[in-house]
């Protein structure tokens, strides 16, 4: 309703790049609201979580630092890192002992990228073992909070904030097209990385900026997200409940360690082709599953992935849970 009468307020039309005609109070304001909410000193708004990576990796690390990354790191982190002149190296999933002998042979600023919560994998990043980690050897520790913003916190103000580490991180990437049901991000941090960002990184110096309509409504999600607690511990418990369910079911399995995003593996992989099948069975019977076939994941790793949400039931779950027993049996 808040993007909807702000557009009727506003003229038609696209505005420009942020430093010329695009910025507004509204866009300040809102940042300045995130970064409250966040508990971080600052914060700068991108056009998407894809265009924040590139933006950050692009123009933070320069010649001569390193930039250690999760080897299950989503596109727009590997993405950012080629568009940086810095070495880089992938370390082994949450494998903090790995990490650390790649870290001993690091030059210059050492940059640890990581997702608080692994959108192929379903998994949490060991957060706060990470962030002793780099405090202990001096490293810059970004965490892309896509799947976490708005569901882990008493207030949804993610997972760094709920674990109480925002002063260890050196940055991190706020995404509002998951659970906020918007468009855009945005970088928290310092205010010297938001200033330098607003000056050297190329995705949001050269693009146009957030529609005006887009920032009030964004406005009024976070207005609203502090309510919205009941929803959130409604979705954990279906979360849970839809695991539980999937692995009663002989031939699947979801692994313990996933939460919210749970990709449902098989017993005896049965190849890109099979799953494809097994997921538009599920689609046939109103289920929105998705097949993750390569190279979006490994060969031999074929997965479907699924989502729960607080409005689910169940009712739906146990619905879904049948229809999937029997493609799969």
């Amino acid at each position: 309703m808040a993007a909807v009468q702000a557009a009727a307020q506003l003229p038609a039309g696209s505005t420009g790049s942020r430093l010329l005609t695009g910025n507004s109070a509204a866009a300040e304001a809102l940042e300045t609201h995130l970064a409250k909410f966040h508990g971080a000193e600052a914060a700068l708004l991108f056009n998407s979580g894809y265009a924040a990576n590139l933006g950050l990796f692009g123009a933070v690390p320069r010649r001569g630092d390193t930039i250690l990354y999760d080897e299950t790191s989503h596109a727009s982190v590997k993405d950012g890192i080629r568009a940086t002149p810095a070495t880089s190296w992938s370390f082994r999933h949450n494998d903090l002992a790995d990490l650390e002998r790649k870290a001993a042979r690091a030059t210059g600023a050492v940059f640890v990228a990581v997702e608080a919560l692994y959108s192929m994998d379903g998994d949490v990043a060991p957060l706060a073992e990470l962030a002793a980690l780099c405090q202990r050897l001096g490293l810059y520790l970004v965490v892309d909070e896509a799947h976490t913003n708005g569901l882990y916190g008493p207030r949804g103000e993610g997972l760094v904030a709920a674990l109480g580490l925002e002063d260890a991180v050196f940055a991190r990437i706020l995404t509002f097209g998951k659970a906020l049901g918007s468009q855009g991000a945005a970088v928290a941090g310092s205010a010297l990385l938001r200033d330098y960002l607003l000056n050297f990184s190329r995705p949001f110096i050269y693009t146009t900026a957030l529609p005006p309509a887009t920032v009030a409504g964004l406005a009024a999600a976070y207005e609203l997200l502090p309510e919205l607690q009941p929803a959130r511990e409604q979705l954990f418990r279906l979360s849970d409940y839809l695991k539980a369910t999937l692995n009663a079911v002989p031939g699947l399995h979801v692994p313990a360690t996933s939460h919210v995003i749970h990709p449902v593996f098989f017993t005896q992989n049965p190849g890109p082709a099979a799953v494809r099948a097994i997921a538009a069975a599920a689609q046939a019977a109103g289920f929105d599953v998705r097949p993750i076939v390569a190279p979006t994941v490994p060969a031999g790793t074929e997965r479907l992935r699924l989502i729960v949400h607080s409005f689910n039931t169940k009712a739906e779950i146990d619905a879904l849970v049948a229809v999937l027993r029997l493609a799969v049996n």
